[in-house]
């Protein structure tokens, strides 16, 4: 709000403008950056955008998740299909290539509907700790990435790009042609079910 005060020599009124700018600036060290805006004016807007491009570069720039090594599991179920009865995942079938040049994941879901048909899903996936890219989903572009915790489990990361909901966590659990799969499903309840294999 701006306050009159006199001059000290014409005692004319002075507008002291006591509004405060809008300041975009990092953090120390590697925190994110932080902006404070209670009035903004047409002039602020290039601070505000110099604020804009640093924050959309360090959300656009991925940062890798830790990786573990492979394990012989990786080559044991590659090309296997895994089939589960109804669950809170949805999930109906799940195939993994872990080896070879090209690492792949498909996966095919319930419908809503009983009566409906399924739904598949597959493309590549990341193993260096970085999401792949794959197929095209009803509510948006599919992306994966997966890395062994221990000589059993995998964990499977999926996003589904430009939907805005949350990443999707699988622990996937072998035992010879056994699959254990762990996760939460639309309500944020936790969800564990067991599938079997057969090779196509």
């Amino acid at each position: 709000m701006a306050k009159r005060r006199g001059s000290r020599k014409t005692g004319a009124p002075v507008v002291e403008d006591e509004r405060p700018k809008v300041v975009a600036k990092r953090g120390r060290g590697k925190k994110s950056p932080q902006i404070t805006v209670r009035h903004m004016q047409r002039r602020d807007i290039g601070a505000v955008w110099d604020f804009l491009k640093v924050s959309f570069r360090d959300v656009s720039t991925e940062k890798p998740s830790e990786v573990g090594a492979v394990p012989e599991t990786a080559a044991a179920i590659s090309g296997k299909v895994y089939t589960f009865p109804g669950n809170g995942l949805g999930l109906k079938s799940l195939s993994l290539t872990l080896v070879g040049p090209q690492p792949r994941i498909d996966l095919e879901f319930y419908d809503r509907d009983p009566t409906g048909p399924s739904r598949k899903v597959g493309g590549p996936i990341g193993l260096d700790g970085r999401y792949q890219k794959g197929d095209v989903a009803p509510a948006g572009l599919s992306a994966a990435k997966g890395s062994w915790s221990n000589d059993h489990t995998f964990v499977l990361n999926r996003m589904i790009l430009g939907a805005g909901f949350p990443e999707q966590k699988y622990t996937l659990w072998f035992d010879g042609d056994n699959v254990n799969v762990h996760g939460r499903d639309r309500n944020d309840r936790d969800v564990s079910v067991d599938g079997g294999s057969w090779k196509p």
